[in-house]
């Protein structure tokens, strides 16, 4: 009997071991699985890892064509660089654009420098709306280690700090730019009225260094045709509309109303406010030359050739905003590339595939700017 009783208090030692450890086995199997959910689940939350060097970009404007273009330049280069995947660039950094418009708002274009300078980005290309006003927190930059580069529009080299640096500047050469367009009317009065008195007016913008240049560059040619020439400032940016209320401004003034044949306009959205209010006018024989190569303006111009007696939009000064984006980004890479480079002159500029740049290279510019110093070595963020 105590045998039997043995042999069931075993079976029963057995069973209930069993159950134990397949209770054991059941809790350790879900342990596992849970740990390896976990850890799946912090890997796919945990950002990947990158090589990225961020640049903080404030252009005047998202919505002008002109500053479409020069953004298009500068994101091809940028996915470019970042999208090599040839094993010669397996280790190269790749960037990020922050890419903001200041909307011609200077006030606005600084807080948006102070900002990237807190977020702390490894470098800065600005088109500042104003050549005095943007010069102190581009100081700001410098104390911080950041490069700064300028492109389209520059700042005043010979503001108070002298320690207040700009890596390089690419931006058409806007002294031959007005130049030019002071050509393209002298020829258009010479082709179209050679025997009618010739007033010139300016419309032009404030405050930057390309208005600046295109001013001096004008007056200083168009001379040859007249001295009698008139500068109307416009404020609030290069918008058609205020262009167009502008020129109603104008032609409301006696002095100018119709004594007034040639018109220059520092860039084709201001040229196609004009324009615009002039034909609603009704108003003929007036030579209008803008800057820019926009399309709009192109077929304003287009429009007119047929209308020889009326002729209006004569001419606009052509500009290579992608190309500008593209170079002004390359300097970017070759400054963190430790590359210096060699200082470029003047009028000397970098390899074009735009057709049409062979025809006018002589008004691009692009400079190193030789009193800078590296303050800072960044490395990439991880």
């Amino acid at each position: 009997m105590f045998i039997i009783y043995l042999k069931n208090e075993i079976i029963n030692i057995l069973r209930l071991f069993n159950k134990t450890l397949s209770a054991v086995i059941i809790i350790a199997v879900l342990s596992i699985s849970a740990h390896a959910l976990q850890k799946k689940q912090i890997e796919r939350e945990k950002p990947p890892p990158y090589n990225k060097l961020r640049v903080g970009v404030s252009l005047l404007s998202l919505a002008h064509p002109f500053f479409f273009e020069l953004e298009k330049g500068l994101q091809d280069a940028a996915y470019k660089k970042g999208h090599n995947d040839t094993a010669k660039y397996e280790n190269e950094k790749k960037y990020e654009l922050i890419v903001v418009g200041a909307e011609y708002d200077i006030e606005k274009q600084i807080r948006q420098l102070e900002d990237f300078i807190i977020q702390d980005v490894d470098a800065i290309i600005v088109n500042p709306s104003h050549k005095d006003s943007i010069c102190p927190v581009i100081y700001k930059a410098n104390r911080a280690g950041i490069p700064v580069f300028t492109v389209d529009t520059g700042i005043n080299e010979h503001w108070k700090e002298d320690s207040l640096a700009v890596v390089f500047h690419v931006a058409t050469n806007n002294l031959v730019g007005g130049q030019k367009a002071a050509e393209a009317i002298i020829d258009g009065f010479k082709e179209r009225f050679p025997k009618k008195e010739c007033k010139v007016i300016m419309l032009i913008e404030v405050g930057m260094t390309s208005s600046d240049d295109r001013v001096d560059g004008f007056k200083a040619k168009i001379v040859e045709l007249t001295s009698d020439t008139t500068i109307f400032k416009i404020e609030g940016g290069a918008a058609r509309e205020i262009a167009y209320n502008k020129m109603k401004n104008i032609l409301k003034n006696h002095k100018f109303k119709n004594c007034f044949r040639g018109i220059f306009a520092i860039n084709d959205e201001i040229a196609c406010g004009a324009y615009d209010f002039i034909k609603d006018s009704k108003r003929d024989s007036i030579i209008l030359v803008g800057f820019d190569g926009s399309q709009d303006a192109k077929e304003r111009i287009e429009k007119e050739i047929t209308h020889k007696d009326s002729t209006i939009f004569y001419d606009t000064i052509q500009q290579y905003p992608r190309w500008m984006g593209r170079c002004i980004f390359k300097e970017v890479v070759k400054y963190f590339s430790n590359e210096k480079g060699k200082e470029k002159k003047q009028e000397e500029l970098p390899e074009c595939d735009d057709d049409e740049c062979t025809e006018k290279k002589l008004i691009f510019t692009a400079k190193r700017q030789p009193k800078y110093n590296n303050r800072k070595n960044k490395e990439p963020k991880n």
